[in-house]
């Protein structure tokens, strides 16, 4: 059922569209005003369309005939003062139809064009018509030392390209050869961020263009990343970690963002399987905002335009944007456009006009659209991006057009499947030679500055080279809050936990479990079977399985830790076991487990209706704080066959790939009750291929003591 917000939406747009065939079948009734306000409105909602978006000009989008003054009968020389017309001051000061006309062009039909209009409320759209045909300009500032730096950036990812191409001939590197606009659109956007005084920033991006990322933006030794390529390991624990390829290496660091200042940059390990890291990148966001804030974390997906368009995780990790228990306050997403995927061009690997279009599925998401040749346009669109996150908490979409100059990796010839592109990509310079020409003919640098940055860089990275033949991979896991943690190879499985409890601390706990405010509007049914039933047994020194449980949580939240239990039905339990959530019949709700003495903070957390982005969201949650107990629980065990993609990439690999290590507890509830193959069965025989020698514990509970006894001994 759509909302009232919705159903508004539709109303106007369908208000509009009316308007624009009423206009059409009867134009000479309406007045100049009339015609000027439809035209004027045509323009904002369908720029998109018509701007100047693609560096290889190959014009597959075609603008509406809407967009022109005389669709509307409107003669270009016609006298029309704007200020009649509901624009910005930017636009008002024209006082003819081709003033108009001009002035829009220019705002709206050049190398940036801004999708709002879709957006509900007209607050957000009129902050929108602010930015653009307004006084509010601060964003439109770049300064000649962020078009130098800017400059120095695409420089320098070009470089590594070209230096990679002659000493590591054959290796698939997935180049940012294209590109590269968008190294300074994400050094922009941490400015920005710190600006707003942000701290941190948490990125999920796959491999096209990494490399280049981590070593000009995020820091990272050349050396590191050539040693890689050359066969070494990035993690010297021989024996314990299979490692990884090349193109998933992640770090940690701090940015310098300018004026002694600097923004903590997490990029994440990524699987093979592109976007499959978004959801676990929120999750981590979202933990690190609960022990900050919101605006002190910045979450940054990094996309490709065919994954974008094509995989569901994308639309599954969306949908979270503004559920209470997975808001991260709004999400930037930089589509990284190369106008292809592997071999699939923009007609075959989407239906819609951009791949960015999975914007307007959110509530109030704008989509800011720009040409990657145009890098002071791409820092724009970074300082548009933060401003509009910081003050609305909303989700926004930058699609950075650009393309790729190789295949989908660098052994691949792209002119078999695709030979009308690649003229046009091969014909033409790259965007670091023509925006660093751009700065020498105004002055801002002069051509042996431009040379000097790449042969200065060069000779960095055939130092860094020299100096990867030495190099020693240093251990960066087992730090901060997960110092004092331990390799499962390590660790002795078989020594017994004792976590027994003195009878009269369970029959405690028990009863914290129940514990209702008087005067409580509890359902009957709730009172009767769960409060009062779950009272006796602790009179009687017995416990059921959902007893037995609440117990366990109550002592590991009783020793300081945290535990959040997420699931479509976890609040309840799928067998009506659990009720950790009561629910009075005034819409009012009581969690008792959160009212223990000196207690760690207790989350039951009932989700949206998916599986794999949830859970990969829940093992980024995991990542972040060792000290907290993270469980994903299936509404049905055999429900995990769909987070398959999370389970094997992630929850089952990351310690063997990449050291990382997780909390995350799965809980695979079933029975054998006449629900069918599927629910009869939660396939423990795959979790057992899975693990191996992996110290993954498994285990199958026949009775509530096992259960109780597993609980507790997870504890961190």
């Amino acid at each position: 059922m759509l909302g009232r917000a919705s159903v508004r939406g539709l109303v106007r747009l369908h208000q509009a569209a009316c308007l624009r065939q009423m206009c059409q079948a009867s134009k000479r009734h309406l007045s100049n005003t009339s015609k000027a306000a439809l035209w004027v409105d045509a323009v904002r909602r369908n720029s998109h369309l018509g701007a100047q978006l693609d560096p290889l000009k190959l014009d597959y989008l075609h603008a509406p005939k809407e967009i022109q003054p005389s669709f509307w009968g409107l003669e270009p020389n016609e006298e029309f003062p704007a200020s009649e017309l509901q624009v910005g001051s930017e636009v008002e000061q024209a006082n003819s139809v081709k003033g108009v006309f001009d002035k829009l062009s220019d705002l709206y039909l050049g190398t940036m064009a801004v999708q709002f209009m879709h957006m509900d409320g007209s607050e957000h759209r009129d902050w929108w018509l602010e930015r653009i045909e307004g006084n509010t300009k601060e964003w439109a500032d770049v300064s000649q030392e962020e078009a130098h730096n800017a400059a120095r950036l695409m420089i320098e990812s070009e470089g590594l390209d070209l230096f990679m191409t002659k000493k590591f001939p054959v290796f698939k590197r997935y180049s940012g050869e294209g590109c590269e606009a968008m190294l300074p659109c994400v050094q922009a956007m941490l400015e920005a961020h710190s600006d707003f005084g942000g701290e941190s920033c948490v990125i999920a991006m796959p491999h096209r263009g990494r490399f280049n990322l981590l070593t000009s933006v995020i820091g990272m030794p050349p050396r590191k990343l050539f040693h890689k390529v050359g066969g070494g390991r990035e993690i010297p624990l021989d024996g314990w970690v299979g490692g990884d390829v090349t193109s998933h290496l992640a770090r940690d660091a701090d940015v310098d963002v300018g004026n002694g200042r600097s923004v903590h940059v997490s990029l994440l390990h990524n699987p093979s399987h592109l976007e499959a890291v978004d959801p676990v990148m929120l999750g981590k966001a979202r933990l690190k905002q609960e022990v900050s804030s919101q605006g002190a974390v910045l979450p940054l997906m990094i996309h490709g335009d065919a994954a974008l368009g094509g995989q569901g995780v994308v639309y599954e990790s969306a949908a979270m944007c503004n559920l209470p228990n997975f808001s991260v306050g709004g999400t930037v997403h930089l589509v990284v456009n190369n106008q292809i995927g592997f071999t699939s061009d923009r007609f075959k690997s989407r239906s819609c006009p951009h791949s960015s279009d999975l914007g307007k599925m959110l509530p109030s998401t704008p989509i800011i659209h720009v040409n990657g040749d145009d890098a002071r346009q791409v820092i724009r669109a970074s300082k548009l991006a933060l401003e509009w996150r910081n003050q609305f908490e909303s989700d926004v979409f930058i699609n950075l057009v650009c393309y790729r100059k190789h295949g989908h990796n660098e052994l691949d010839e792209p002119a078999f499947t695709n030979p009308v592109m690649y003229k046009a990509v091969r014909s033409r310079k790259s965007p670091p030679v023509q925006f660093s020409n751009e700065l020498v003919n105004e002055g801002v640098m002069t051509a042996e500055e431009v040379s000097a940055l790449g042969e200065q860089y060069k000779a960095f990275l055939g130092d860094e080279l020299k100096a990867a033949a030495t190099h020693e991979p240093e251990q960066e896991s087992f730090k901060g809050k997960w110092a004092g943690m331990k390799h499962g190879a390590q660790v002795d499985m078989t020594v017994a936990i004792d976590s027994g409890l003195p009878i009269e601390k369970l029959k405690e706990f028990g009863l914290a479990s129940v514990d209702v405010p008087e005067g409580f509007p509890l359902h009957n049914r709730i009172e009767k079977t769960h409060v009062k039933a779950r009272t006796e047994m602790m009179e009687k020194g017995v416990a059921d399985w959902g007893c037995a449980e609440a117990i366990a949580f109550a002592s590991l939240l009783s020793q300081g830790n945290g535990i959040r239990v997420s699931g479509q039905d976890s609040e309840r339990g799928t067998f009506s076991t659990r009720h950790s959530v009561l629910h009075g019949s005034d819409g009012s709700t009581h969690i008792p487990l959160q009212n223990l003495d000196h207690g760690g903070r207790f989350m039951p957390v009932s989700s949206l209706l998916s599986e794999l982005a949830v859970l990969a969201f829940e093992f980024g949650y995991s990542w972040e704080d060792p000290n907290n107990l993270c469980i994903w629980e299936a509404q049905f065990g055999d429900f995990f066959n769909s987070a398959q993609v999370t389970i094997d990439t992630f929850v089952a690999s990351t310690e063997s790939k990449w050291l990382r290590q997780s909390g995350l507890m799965m809980l695979l509830p079933h029975g054998m009750d006449g629900m069918g193959p599927e629910h009869s069965s939660a396939r423990p025989e795959r979790f057992l291929q899975l693990i191996d020698s992996d110290p993954t514990n498994m285990s199958l509970p026949i009775c509530k003591a096992i259960n109780f006894n597993f609980l507790c001994s997870v504890q961190p």
